[in-house]
């Protein structure tokens, strides 16, 4: 439905919500432009802007930091942006619980420094803290790499409250880590991409903030062996936060001033008590005896910043980022498979991140060219994951071949269920219209 700008004000002028329909040029979905940006300063408002969009027929798309606003495939059509940035206070903060409520608003950058005050931390690191948001990051589902440390999302998440597309305020969960009652529905917006209803508050368990980190950098010319050092690592009694392994090219292209060798580097992020720090420093030294060489850093906290950060900000044009998720024992294979790839598609440049003890894998695409070269290049690399029994999610393409491939991997009887839960919980596809998974 279109309306012009006297229909809009018609429509919100007597609710007080602050609506902006002049400068929207500059907030962009798929080639598409909102016709105004509405600007909720409670969930109230939020709840009466969703009620009117419902009723009014209106295609809503969330908006957080728009750090990650290329995922998702083609949107169908965009009336309206909700932009939560009005929204980002902690509203209730309980160090001696390990608990904390915030509104879903708050950038990550935000978020951090007011719990580092209370020398705590939760364990999220998305690309761009700066301008990424809590609820968008839910909404995308995707962290960095201390998943290691604190799990998936899902985990760290114990309640929410969450505006459906009908303007229905939802609470789930609850302030305290354990709570048991009833279904905890906020684990179905996790990853949702805001397409069953807006994440306006959160409520997580905190963790204390380590008192010294190192990183210890462990090169080998084998990714067999790089493979194995992860491996090991996992299987010990050590915790670190992150372990994340790649080619000496992808480290190098991060610009971190360290000399390496080697073929491949694996990095250890460790963190505690200094002596915890480095008893656990000493058990990997003893555990990889067959690795000549470990560089240890202190301060070390600039190379997961760009660990964090690799491949953002995108540009659409010439860069893609493909997500790959596997059964940990499956990644080495799939990532020699995809630098097989890049040797027959020149002159794209690959770059691979790989957590091999959860299965994850980054990869960056650059020097990209015609659409028909990409689309090539992105079944080849499916169909090599999929040898695998993997998944691939393309986090961020070039616009221009959106409508010619579907973002993720789902199989029918996932889209079917899918499906129904959009049609039941936002009947009219007032959210986020044809972005999620199967274009629901």
């Amino acid at each position: 439905m279109s309306l012009n700008n006297p229909q809009l004000q018609k429509l919100f002028g007597k609710t007080g919500i602050t609506i902006n329909s002049n400068s929207v040029s500059g907030y962009l979905v798929d080639n598409q432009t909102p016709m105004a940006i509405i600007y909720p300063k409670t969930i109230q408002e939020l709840s009466t802007t969703l009620k009117i969009a419902s009723e009014n027929h209106l295609n809503v798309v969330p908006s957080g930091g728009n750090s990650r606003m290329n995922l998702g495939n083609q949107i169908n059509a965009i009336d309206l942006m909700i932009s939560m940035s009005n929204l980002d206070n902690i509203l209730n903060h309980n160090p001696a619980d390990l608990t904390v409520r915030v509104q879903s608003g708050i950038t990550i950058e935000k978020f951090s420094k007011l719990l580092s005050q209370h020398n705590q931390f939760v364990p999220i690191d998305p690309p761009l803290p700066n301008i990424a948001t809590i609820g968008g990051t839910l909404a995308v589902g995707f962290t960095g790499p201390l998943k290691w440390m604190g799990g998936n999302l899902r985990d760290t998440v114990i309640g929410m409250t969450i505006v459906e597309s009908d303007g229905t305020i939802v609470k789930t969960g609850g302030n305290v880590v354990k709570n048991v009652t009833g279904y905890e529905m906020s684990k179905l917006h996790i990853g949702g991409l805001g397409t069953l209803g807006i994440i306006a508050e959160v409520a997580f368990k905190i963790s204390p903030l380590p008192h010294h980190e190192t990183t210890i950098l462990i090169p080998v010319n084998k990714s067999n062996d790089l493979s194995q050092v992860t491996h090991d690592i996992f299987q010990s009694h050590i915790t670190p936060l992150s372990i994340v392994s790649m080619d000496v090219s992808t480290f190098k292209s991060l610009k971190i001033k360290c000399k390496l060798d080697s073929k491949y580097v694996a990095c250890i992020r460790l963190g505690g008590r200094r002596n915890e720090v480095q008893r656990m420093s000493t058990e990997i030294k003893k555990i990889c005896q067959y690795v000549d060489d470990f560089i240890e850093l202190d301060k070390s906290n600039f190379i997961w910043n760009k660990i964090a950060n690799f491949g953002y900000p995108v540009s659409p044009k010439n860069r893609m980022i493909i997500r790959i998720t596997s059964l940990p024992s499956k990644t080495i294979s799939i990532t020699n498979q995809i630098r097989k790839i890049n040797t027959s598609f020149s002159p794209v440049d690959f770059k691979i991140i790989s957590d091999h003890t959860h299965g994850n894998s980054i990869i960056l695409c650059d020097n990209l060219t015609t659409s028909q070269y990409i689309l090539e290049l992105i079944k080849e690399i499916r169909e090599k994951v999929h040898q695998y029994n993997g998944c691939v999610i393309l986090e961020s393409i070039p616009q221009n071949i959106k409508s010619q491939c579907e973002i993720w991997d789902a199989n029918p009887n996932t889209i079917q269920l899918m499906g129904k839960f959009k049609k039941t919980y936002d009947p009219f596809q007032t959210l986020n219209p044809g972005r999620f998974a199967g274009r629901i």
